[in-house]
């Protein structure tokens, strides 16, 4: 029924009349998210037509598939919101409804709420590639509560990395400049005593 009304829709979307074109893509965005199928047409207006000021020369590609996976986000974000708006909702504070009625309505809402989880998560792997895109990542954790979900610690690793790039520190934390600064004093005093350099 799924794939029946995806091909209905995109009939309807290649009509002439607006509101047809409307419904036809908001029918056809909502399958392809429950499907898991990648939205090709949206993905490729995105394209490299030159970085904004300040960002590294480097980060052309990556900021390309930075914006590509919020776009997928916003995209099942928004088809999870409107089918809880127009049917999740009004199905739940209808008393009339039958069991079967709310059963698939539940199983619908689920793949679209899966679709949505795939799709930060996705965005959470993709590397920002300046400050912005790393604020956005963490507005979007912090509105979706990440810390309470089960790939909080891989998402918070990413993000961690993001930052340690922005902010030009390479691939692994400095915690401590101080403690680092003495860690190598320590380590010159012994390789003077040992009279050989260590390892590292």
């Amino acid at each position: 029924m799924v794939n029946e009304l995806s091909t209905r829709a995109w009939d309807v979307s290649k009509s002439r009349l607006a509101l047809s074109i409307e419904i036809g893509h908001a029918i056809t965005g909502a399958c392809s998210f429950a499907r898991d199928e990648n939205c090709i047409e949206r993905e490729e207006e995105i394209t490299s037509t030159g970085l904004p000021a300040g960002y590294d020369r480097y980060m052309g590609g990556p900021l390309v598939a930075c914006r590509k996976a919020y776009s997928r986000y916003a995209d099942a974000r928004d088809a999870l919101q409107a089918y809880d708006r127009d049917v999740y909702t009004p199905t739940f504070t209808n008393v009339d409804v039958t069991d079967s009625i709310t059963d698939q309505v539940q199983e619908a809402y689920d793949i679209l709420l899966t679709a949505e989880h795939e799709a930060i998560e996705r965005l959470y792997r993709t590397p920002a590639p300046s400050a912005s895109e790393l604020a956005i990542k963490l507005k979007i954790f912090e509105g979706a509560e990440g810390w309470a979900l089960t790939y909080a610690p891989e998402a918070i690793r990413r993000i961690s990395i993001d930052a340690r790039r922005v902010g030009r520190y390479g691939a692994h934390l400095l915690t401590d400049q101080l403690l680092l600064a003495a860690f190598a004093a320590w380590r010159r005093e012994f390789e003077a005593a040992d009279k050989d350099p260590w390892t590292a």
